[in-house]
């Protein structure tokens, strides 16, 4: 992979970080950075839900190396809508250049 490949430009989101009360989290996710990705849309799955559909598709997103971890996501918007990639595994690379992670996506 090249530099070139990557075209999209991602918010790297922290969770929300303040206590509820009852076990939960509670206020907004907060912006981190703002890397450079190639985003790479694997699959997609419609399912109903209280008779409302929701799509999500599985993302595979490479960016130069970063620390993430599961429970941040990234923020992207491309062709008018915005989509919020959970991140659900950071993979094992050899090439320490690049971090690659497995996301799912939903329109934020």
């Amino acid at each position: 992979m090249n530099a070139g490949e990557l075209r999209e430009v991602l918010q790297l989101q922290n969770p929300p970080a303040i206590d509820d009360g009852s076990g939960g989290q509670t206020g907004d996710w907060t912006t981190v950075a703002r890397p450079r990705a190639k985003v790479l849309a694997l699959r997609g799955d419609e399912a109903a839900q209280a008779a409302i559909a929701t799509m999500t598709v599985q993302y595979r997103v490479t960016l130069r190396r970063r620390a993430i971890v599961t429970g941040q996501r990234l923020l992207w918007s491309t062709g008018g809508m915005s989509w919020a990639l959970d991140v659900r595994a950071v993979l094992p690379q050899t090439d320490r250049a690049w971090t690659v992670l497995l996301c799912e996506g939903r329109l934020a």
